[in-house]
């Protein structure tokens, strides 16, 4: 009789272990993910740090307030537009201008859309 109770018990806890199995693979490569987001923009941002001592265009932007248009370009996955956005979201940042615009330009753009998108956003 203890058998059978310590059998049935058994095949009930093993799909809770397996859910919390699953679970536990779920959140593991959720951080990995963080970690190579976080290792990318690292990277980036070291790169970018690099650049700017060298490239005395770089360090225009920090010293010229007349300056409207900021581009950033790189290879795919570096964080680009993770490092971008999240510098466009900030609320110190935004106090510095008058107007802020976020827009993407594609491979294939139409320059009437990237219009509309800009003006909507500065009349919104």
């Amino acid at each position: 009789m203890a058998e059978t109770a310590v059998f049935h018990l058994l095949a009930n806890f093993a799909p809770f272990l397996q859910q919390e199995a699953n679970l536990l693979t779920e959140v593991r490569d959720k951080i990995q993910y963080i970690r190579d987001e976080f290792d990318c923009m690292t990277a980036f941002l070291r790169v970018a740090d690099a650049m700017e001592e060298n490239d005395p265009e770089l360090k225009l932007v920090h010293e010229d307030p007349g300056l409207k248009v900021l581009s950033v370009s790189g290879m795919s996955g570096l964080g680009k537009t993770t490092m971008v956005k999240k510098v466009f979201d900030d609320a110190v940042v935004k106090n510095h201008f008058q107007s802020h615009v976020w827009i993407i330009v594609s491979e294939s753009f139409k320059i009437e859309v990237l219009l509309k998108g800009i003006i909507k956003q500065l009349f919104e």
